[in-house]
């Protein structure tokens, strides 16, 4: 871990003005500190503003469209039950209101004696759709694009599949467009439509060229998305916040759901800050790799995320640190990488920064915490044992 006093940030991390002479004038629509900030003077009550500040965000995701259909039936079927070693893992399916049945795994220790702690293991994006859960997850006959991908992200872990081996309930899902939930390309016309009719591509190959495609139509979809008014990040967090229904509701018996966590890398950062924000049931958030004031980013590092960042008018109501300090004053661990290629370091520590003095302004300044790497945009074992032991303290 790097001491914040030791960071130093050099002229050219900046970045180049992606958008030439219109750069400064954009960026002049950022306010320094956001109406929807709790910084902002006109917030006092902590709980006055959260109640406030929620509203507000759902609708700038358009929450509400979505909320509709949250009482669509589940209809759950468990599909398989895992026996490893130490943990068993269900593999589950349910309905959703539109699109395929989402597909998850719920890991927890064998020999279950009283209600575990659950954690929402939160799937990255890392531009690999194909998979979903499973890049968080131990299955069997891994294919090499997935055990190459987790090497380069996760040092070669099974994220989730770790933190049921150190007594907690796991939980894993996929979300739009990735896995049982991705767009199925033989529908939209692409020179490979499926596996089975293409038999002759091997598995990774067609990974990797389904990726490849998939870039393209989460395009098309945040695009469809923004002119039907709807967002991606909308559709993701109701999704996300429906497999926590689902959960508690069919699994009573071994989760304690007054200890509920989430953690992410990524895009799994993001979703943790969306969860965490809009959601009462997560007690404790820890976001990876996913963490910079969005004034430091427009110009220079837009352009390397996804659109389900893109949520209109965001940045004239909420910084991100406003938004996931929604959590607050609840416990939120931050992990930041100096070598981050994809977020500006100087809005790293701006961030961080602004997430010290709102919940010091909550009165909970012990309550945050930010761990800063030298490292690359990854969640290396050094920074899971950190989250884990932060977990741990946090929800055991």
């Amino acid at each position: 871990m790097v001491d914040i006093d030791d960071i130093r940030v050099w002229k050219w991390d900046a970045g180049m003005a992606d958008l030439g002479a219109y750069t400064s004038f954009l960026e002049s629509l950022v306010p320094d500190v956001a109406p929807y900030s709790y910084l902002s003077p006109r917030w006092s009550d902590v709980y006055v503003w959260k109640r406030v500040a929620r509203i507000e965000l759902e609708n700038l995701l358009n929450l509400s469209f979505f909320n509709l259909y949250r009482g669509t039936p589940f209809n759950s079927t468990v599909k398989h039950v895992f026996d490893f070693h130490t943990t068993t893992m269900e593999w589950f399916s349910y309905d959703m209101p539109f699109g395929p049945r989402t597909e998850g795994f719920l890991i927890y220790p064998k020999n279950v004696k009283e209600k575990l702690p659950l954690i929402i293991a939160l799937h990255d994006h890392g531009g690999f759709k194909f998979y979903g859960k499973e890049k968080v997850c131990r299955i069997e006959n891994e294919p090499q694009i997935l055990r190459l991908f987790k090497e380069r992200y996760y040092d070669g872990r099974n994220l989730a599949s770790e933190l049921a081996q150190q007594g907690f309930a796991v939980l894993a899902i996929d979300v739009f467009l990735f896995g049982s939930r991705k767009i199925d390309i033989g529908t939209t016309g692409n020179k490979i439509s499926n596996r089975e009719e293409q038999n002759h591509i091997d598995l990774d190959r067609f990974i990797e060229e389904y990726n490849k495609i998939a870039v393209d139509l989460e395009a098309i979809a945040a695009k469809t998305f923004i002119t039907l008014g709807l967002t991606l990040a909308g559709a993701i967090v109701f999704e996300d916040m429906r497999s926590l229904d689902f959960i508690t509701a069919v699994q009573r018996d071994i989760i304690d759901t007054t200890r509920i966590g989430c953690i992410g890398l990524s895009g799994g950062g993001l979703r943790s800050i969306l969860l965490s924000a809009l959601d009462d049931r997560v007690k404790c958030t820890v976001v990876v790799g996913f963490m910079s004031t969005l004034k430091d980013m427009i110009g220079s590092h837009l352009k390397y995320h996804t659109w389900i960042l893109n949520i209109p008018r965001l940045a004239q109501y909420f910084d991100l640190p406003d938004i996931v300090s929604l959590h607050g004053p609840n416990p939120l661990l931050v992990q930041y990488a100096t070598k981050d290629a994809i977020f500006p370091l100087q809005g790293q520590l701006n961030a961080h920064r602004k997430l010290e003095d709102i919940y010091k302004k909550m009165g909970f300044e012990g309550n945050y915490i930010g761990m800063f790497y030298d490292t690359p945009h990854k969640f290396d074992v050094r920074m899971q044992e950190d989250a884990l032991h932060w977990l741990s303290k946090c929800l055991q």
